[in-house]
């Protein structure tokens, strides 16, 4: 299966509309794969996207991979960067360079972004930077993105929950949507996404319309 650049960029406009604007524009690679009838393909055109500087891809302390669209992701900078007396053009300039790289030890940060320890530590207290101690690495992140990553695990459980609940385990796509979560502020449909990417739940059709339900186990 063949995945166009353009494609995918649609797909993430169609699950960031689901999305409030109060959290970061993030897209789980697992939502990319809803729309995808072949994983590899949509692994390998996220891989080239990245490689090509177009998003960037961020794990943020998940068990899922996420995506933003570098524009996106350099509005961010734009508003926190200036505020750390960091010269916007040459981070921004580096993380290009590097934009195939996820993981930097202090030393690529000290000498490839020219960052003093002060000013990733002040990276680190603005959400721009994560550190992992246990690899001594960071990683790029996203201002909010904890919010979200908390809430779309808590919007999972309650999905998943509530189509348990049922005789069959299904529940039409439109019904649910019009539900509010109790335990998240997340969209229903933004979860949905992730939940069918990661095959948790299938989207099938129906003369009612769209039918969510659990796979059955094998």
């Amino acid at each position: 299966a063949v995945v166009s650049t353009q494609s995918t960029g649609c797909h993430m406009e169609t699950v960031l509309s689901s999305l409030s604007k109060r959290y970061p524009a993030l897209v789980s690679v697992c939502m990319l794969y809803s729309f995808s009838d072949s994983r590899t393909a949509m692994d390998r055109e996220v891989d080239e996207l990245c490689k090509h500087g177009k998003v960037r891809r961020f794990t943020l302390r998940s068990s899922s991979s996420f995506v933003m669209m570098t524009k996106s992701y350099h509005k961010i900078l734009e508003e926190h960067v200036p505020k750390l007396k960091i010269s916007l053009s040459n981070m921004v300039q580096n993380l290009q360079t590097f934009s195939g790289q996820s993981y930097f030890t202090q030393s690529d940060l000290n000498s490839k972004f020219c960052f003093s320890d002060d000013t990733i530590n002040a990276l680190i207290n603005v959400g721009i930077l994560i550190y992992y101690p246990a690899t001594s690495k960071y990683e790029f992140s996203v201002p909010g993105s904890s919010l979200l990553v908390e809430n779309l695990t808590k919007g999972r459980q309650e999905v998943l929950k509530r189509l348990n609940m049922k005789v069959n385990k299904e529940m039409l796509e439109h019904e649910f949507i019009n539900l509010k979560l109790r335990c998240s502020e997340i969209g229903v449909k933004y979860v949905i996404f992730d939940l069918i990417g990661r095959q948790q739940v299938k989207s099938i059709k129906s003369s009612s319309g769209k039918l969510l339900r659990i796979p059955s186990r094998t």
